[in-house]
């Protein structure tokens, strides 16, 4: 059985057609016709989650994990509106995400009806497909979207809006028999990255899921020194002759001595100074190259590369020249406890666990203190539009995905209550580990700025006393205080695979 909806269920064959199994469904009653014929289909994995917020995060932590899409059905008005937040993320992080929102047909909409607005594109900034499937009316776009969900398989996000009309629960033994038109594969040209010949060529890696090919790469550019390289902590890239410290360009170089090319691979950069923007000293040509034109610009001489790196990599390391330099500034500089204690947690961490890393100072402590490492641990975060929401949820629906792995959270406290509800869907995964770094309402923004007036100051860490504790009975977790002169202690707390445990580090002023 399925929904007698004709549009639903081309879209079923689409997404099987496609090999997508992850579907989140928000409950509703105008999306009932999708979540009639998703139930009634043993080829998806489903889950339910009413909060649409942390649904759409949950299902951004699946697709980082598998890197294909995961599905979220919402039913009309503003459930759309509430997984926003993740679709930005999705988006300026290149993580593939469908959202599937009901709607109401045209005739219904701005009439004076609950639950409606006008959703058509409201993503338009921030989604790279936009598609409407109307019930009857539906074959033209059914195909557009067979096409690029298959062409644009694994980076990509699309909001699919579907009208329904009244009747919504009918159901039907039969499904359409819809014919879906062959694609016509491109050659796409190459470019010629020959001009880079006899460059001295710095490449910096920030979040990005390298492949075991483009490690190998790396390896033979910086172990055969064609060029410097510079890892960011989310790019999971370790090498002993890569370059850790991002600082080290303010040091006094003479301008022969610095690369010519800076090449940036990899989504949002961690801090705005690794933006080399305000390196006045440094004169360079700047190629990104990603999915999408971001627009960096970080030099007047910029040149826009696009899903081309593989062969990028591929070109520089078979180039004869090479380049030997070592900045004479790579001291790592722990300014206070809490970067200490992140250098300290980074050690204690077992081997295959996967890291989510909070916004905020939290990852960028975590980047501070960032160097070459030979465990094999897989540090996570989101870092496409970098909000202080959403971290915990992704790291559930990674877990959610990959049940096998030994998954910690550090959040800071005011992120970490900004997500109470996030603590609530705990209960999907079997184990977890988040550790919250209290430091009463936060200090990045005096870090910014030390010269905050002090009647300002509590509008900007906007502290809430709250016993973390109670997030813990919350999560059906096992919950430690450390105190932050004793933090050494949370060694003791972080092997054990199969609990749940929330670890409260707490810092004074």
């Amino acid at each position: 059985m399925t929904s007698n909806k004709k549009s639903v269920q081309v879209f079923i064959e689409i997404l099987k057609k496609n090999n997508i199994r992850d579907i989140i469904l928000c409950p509703g009653s105008r999306n009932a016709p999708l979540i009639l014929a998703f139930s009634h289909d043993p080829f998806f994995n489903l889950h339910a989650i009413f909060d649409e917020k942390v649904a759409g995060f949950v299902a951004l932590g699946m697709s980082k994990i598998s890197r294909k899409h995961t599905v979220i059905v919402t039913t009309s008005g503003s459930a759309i509106l509430n997984v926003a937040p993740a679709m930005l993320e999705a988006y300026y992080s290149n993580t593939p995400l469908i959202l599937v929102s009901a709607d109401r047909p045209k005739n219904e909409i701005n009439i004076g009806d609950n639950q409606t607005m006008l959703q058509k594109n409201v993503f338009k900034n921030y989604c790279h497909h936009f598609i409407e499937l109307h019930e009857n009316n539906y074959i033209k776009n059914a195909q557009r979207f067979y096409h690029e969900l298959s062409t644009f398989n694994n980076s990509e996000t699309f909001h699919i809006n579907m009208p329904f009309k009244e009747p919504l629960y009918e159901m039907t033994p039969k499904s359409i028999d819809f014919q879906f038109e062959n694609l016509k594969s491109k050659e796409l040209s190459k470019t010629d990255f020959s001009f880079l010949e006899n460059k001295k060529i710095a490449i910096y890696i920030s979040e990005i899921q390298l492949d075991e090919y483009q490690k190998q790469l790396l390896d033979n550019i910086i172990s055969k020194n064609k060029a410097i390289v510079i890892p960011e902590i989310l790019s999971n890239y370790h090498h002993q002759k890569a370059i850790y410290n991002f600082d080290f360009f303010n040091g006094d170089y003479k301008q022969e001595e610095l690369p010519q090319y800076l090449i940036t691979i990899g989504n949002q950069m961690i801090a705005k100074r690794t933006l080399f923007r305000n390196h006045k000293n440094w004169k360079f040509k700047h190629i990104d190259c990603a999915n999408h034109n971001r627009k960096w610009k970080l030099s007047n001489d910029f040149l826009f590369i696009k899903d081309e790196l593989n062969h990028l990599l591929e070109s520089i390391s078979n180039f004869e020249f090479e380049y030997q330099w070592m900045p004479n500034s790579l001291n790592i500089k722990k300014t206070n406890q809490e970067a200490e204690f992140i250098d300290y947690l980074k050690t204690q961490i077992p081997e295959n666990a996967s890291v989510y890393w909070g916004n905020s100072s939290v990852i960028r402590h975590a980047e501070q203190t960032n160097k070459y490492s030979n465990k094999n641990i897989l540090n996570m975060g989101n870092r496409g539009i970098s909000g202080i929401e959403g971290v915990l949820s992704t790291a559930i629906g990674s877990k959610l995905k990959n049940k096998s792995i030994q998954l910690f959270c550090v959040l800071g406290d005011v992120s970490a209550l900004y997500e109470i509800n996030s603590f609530l869907w705990t209960k999907l995964i079997d184990s977890f580990t988040i550790i919250v770094l209290n430091n009463q309402g936060g200090r990045i923004f005096e870090r910014i700025n030390s010269k905050i007036p002090q009647k300002s100051l509590p509008y900007f860490k906007s502290y809430y006393p709250f016993e973390i504790e109670k997030l813990a009975n919350t999560a059906e977790a096992e919950y430690v205080q450390i105190k932050q002169m004793e933090f050494d202690k949370i060694k003791n707390h972080l092997n054990n695979s199969f609990e749940k445990k929330i670890i409260e580090v707490i810092f004074e002023d």
